[in-house]
């Protein structure tokens, strides 16, 4: 087994594609890292909200009954207890306060390296969903503005915490923006929104610090942590990935790894990395789909190298997600911002383009590559928006949005 391993290092010698790009995405990286760890405390809601037994059981007493449809939710909120609505009113102002501090600056045990689904982002995932939750109750009693602002609340949650962190982290946030984000789609829907609702729910959302591009940012972390993870399996030693004479038989006293073997898969992961960036700073999905990164099978793995097929996220999926996210978010900006203009003029505009720049900076699209663009049709006083993409079916959603006013 020795000779077969040998002779495949002195066959496929690994040669790194450039290893100065590499370095310059550490380096962004770390400093965008220390610059959101450097944040006044007076600044960073998490401050307010520290995970501990008695916050965490306020939340999921009533994040439970978020089912995931709205009927499932409503169903739910009609058997829940009058203790579990009492616990979740109490900590409502709590949580609303931490929520309009800037930023969320989650701490480095929040993160667990590469899962980033500790302890404390199951807190705040709870916490949106307890937003989301008490929203659905006050829209079901008449208190629509409230409702309204309890989903607004929840996206700047989730918009807040998956502004910085690896790609785990950032997709749990996402979870936290999906499912209410539905119900304030309706609401920004509505014929009879009042102008100040509207108002205020634009200028919420047109504040949401997250953006399509920072899937970029999520990914260069989560690459420059497995690095990290590489190089502490390897003892810090990832020079010696070509060494004369070196042999994965050469075992670390730590677990019996080799450092040698480890330095040749670091290397790999960072080429692969490399290959893969462009497809990800472009959000290109079908590019991403086809360069299938897991390697498959003990040749390719040869080829590639095994960590990579075994710690490289599933690219595609979790893109396709995202650009959604925004899909939608995009779409409730735009109706806020026609409901506004039929409030100021009296009738619907003629075409998207007349929001700008008065209610938007620009016209937003359904996804940015390949380019789609809302459809936008008026007819008489009323209007149709349609959002066409197969997003939306890949991620179990319907693939059209359609918002209609008779």
């Amino acid at each position: 087994m020795g000779v077969v391993l040998t002779a495949w290092a002195l066959v496929w010698r690994v040669v790194p594609t450039d290893p100065v790009k590499v370095e310059l995405i550490k380096a962004a990286t770390i400093r965008r890292i220390e610059a959101t760890q450097a944040v006044s405390p007076a600044d960073n809601g998490i401050t307010l909200l520290p995970p501990d037994p008695a916050i965490l059981a306020r939340y999921k007493a009533m994040s439970q009954y978020d089912m995931g449809t709205r009927q499932a939710t409503l169903q739910a909120i009609r058997g829940a207890p009058a203790s579990d609505r009492a616990l979740a009113e109490e900590g409502l102002p709590r949580l609303l306060t931490a929520i309009r501090k800037p930023v969320f600056a989650l701490p480095e045990d929040w993160r667990k390296g590469h899962s980033g689904t500790g302890d404390g982002i199951v807190a705040l995932r709870s916490m949106a969903q307890t937003l989301h939750v008490i929203g659905v109750e006050r829209e079901l009693s008449g208190r629509r503005s409230d409702a309204l602002d309890l989903y607004l609340a929840a996206e700047e949650l989730g918009s807040k915490v998956g502004a910085s962190g690896p790609l785990i982290t950032r997709m749990c946030a996402v979870s936290m923006q999906i499912v209410p984000l539905d119900d304030l789609l309706t609401l920004l829907a509505s014929d009879t929104l009042p102008a100040r609702d509207a108002r205020e729910a634009l200028r919420r959302l047109q504040a949401l610090p997250g953006r399509r591009e920072d899937f970029l940012d999520g990914m260069d972390e989560e690459f420059v942590l497995s690095l990290v993870g590489i190089d502490q399996l390897a003892g810090n030693n990832p020079q010696a990935v070509n060494a004369p004479g070196g042999s994965p038989l050469n075992t670390s006293p730590a677990g019996g790894i080799s450092p040698w073997w480890l330095a040749r898969e670091r290397m790999f992961f960072e080429n692969g990395y490399l290959r893969w960036r462009p497809a990800i700073q472009s959000l290109d999905v079908r590019q991403c789909t086809a360069l299938n990164s897991p390697p498959s099978g003990l040749l390719q793995g040869l080829r590639q190298g095994f960590l990579f097929g075994i710690m490289w996220p599933n690219v595609a999926r979790a893109m396709t997600v995202w650009k959604c996210l925004h899909a939608r978010l995009d779409a409730a900006r735009l109706l806020a911002a026609i409901r506004l203009y039929r409030l100021d003029q009296g009738a619907c505009p003629p075409k998207l383009q007349a929001l700008v720049p008065r209610y938007l900076p620009a016209v937003p699209v359904v996804d940015p590559n390949p380019r789609t663009e809302f459809e936008y049709r008026q007819v008489g006083r009323s209007y149709e928006l349609v959002g066409t993409s197969d997003l939306f079916s890949d991620t179990g959603l319907a693939r059209r949005l359609v918002f209609h006013h008779p």
